[in-house]
């Protein structure tokens, strides 16, 4: 139920934008009339059409599109929660009037590039990442029980890009190799149900037939498993450069179809530039070598990984990303009003 007089209507896309959207949506509570509406709810007139908005808040680039429609006039501040491209900025940032960004070098490049919202960036560093730079201890984090390392596998969605059809029914050995003491916790990006409902299917019956292996629930929050995970196993996913601020060892799988993908292989793409962070793998029977040497020896790669982050964060490092956005909606509202 809305509130009979709001002035920043926050709206929920996925039930997983939440643990995103929630911190912020507390601080600016304390402050402003704020309401809280899922998508569907928007789409299906469950609130009153009469009532504008000073500003929309969203956690998807999507979203604003769509929103940007039917409601040409809006104010929209979209907040962020991936720090790759796939192309994703050049098809859907100008929708926003606001977009907030890892850091100023962020919003320079994605400038540079012609790809700028309605208004301007707003570097802040991004809510989603807050806990990885709060010094929680790994045990705090998603682990797998009684081992003393886990792997976390996170794939991206994108057909082309991922790394899920080419690792199959093998995934767990070509992960580990032999080793059942090392747990892996596989983590489904919450797009994965819709697009690929058998990859959910196979991980599921490799979780129930391996020991020590866990498949984390695709629309739970990632933030807990990267923060437990000794190593990631990855492609293209956004979650390679959120578990980058933890500085921990990556292996990156390259498929090699990507080239074919025409919407979201983005050669200049950071998820693609900077594969220097960790171990690449293009054959997958390379995989469980390059597993055991990240564990092995964790500091191979962080030279590359530590002058990376320093790119992707800059001085947003602290874990206040929220109180920089907030500071940035009371700034955008009182512009608003002339005050």
């Amino acid at each position: 139920m809305l509130p009979a007089v709001f002035s920043v209507l926050i709206i929920y896309q996925y039930a997983w934008h939440a643990p995103i959207l929630d911190p912020l949506a507390e601080i600016l509570a304390a402050r402003h009339a704020v309401a809280r509406i899922s998508m569907a709810d928007f789409e299906e007139d469950r609130w009153p059409g009469d009532r504008k908005a000073d500003l929309i808040i969203v956690a998807d680039a999507g979203t604003a599109v769509a929103l940007r429609r039917t409601l040409p006039d809006a104010t929209i501040l979209h907040v962020g929660h991936g720090l790759i491209s796939k192309n994703g900025p050049a098809l859907s940032y100008h929708a926003a009037d606001y977009v907030c960004v890892a850091s100023s070098t962020v919003a320079e490049r994605f400038t540079a590039q012609g790809h700028v919202p309605r208004r301007s960036y707003l570097s802040t560093g991004l809510i989603q990442s807050d806990p990885l730079f709060q010094d929680a201890p790994r045990e705090r984090g998603v682990r797998v029980p009684g081992c003393a390392v886990s792997v976390v596998y996170a794939p991206t969605w994108t057909p082309l890009l991922s790394s899920a059809a080419m690792l199959g029914d093998d995934l767990v050995g070509l992960i580990r190799g032999s080793n059942e003491g090392i747990g892996i916790v596989i983590k489904p990006h919450p797009h994965i149900p819709i697009s690929a409902p058998d990859w959910i299917e196979r991980w599921r019956r490799l979780a129930e037939r391996h020991v020590n292996v866990v498949l984390h629930p695709p629309e739970a929050d990632l933030i807990p498993v990267l923060l437990g995970a000794d190593l990631m196993v990855s492609d293209a996913s956004s979650a390679t450069f959120h578990f980058l601020a933890l500085n921990r060892p990556i292996v990156l799988i390259d498929n090699p179809e990507r080239f074919t993908s025409e919407i979201s292989y983005d050669p200049d793409g950071i998820e693609w530039r900077w594969r220097d962070i960790g171990a690449r793998v293009e054959r997958v029977a390379d995989l469980p070598a390059a597993v055991a040497a990240g564990l092995a020896e964790p500091d191979r790669h962080e030279p590359a990984r530590l002058a990376r982050r320093a790119a992707l964060f800059g001085d947003f490092t602290d874990g206040r990303a929220r109180d920089r956005v907030a500071t940035a909606v009371d700034r955008i509202l009182r512009e608003g009003s002339g005050a």
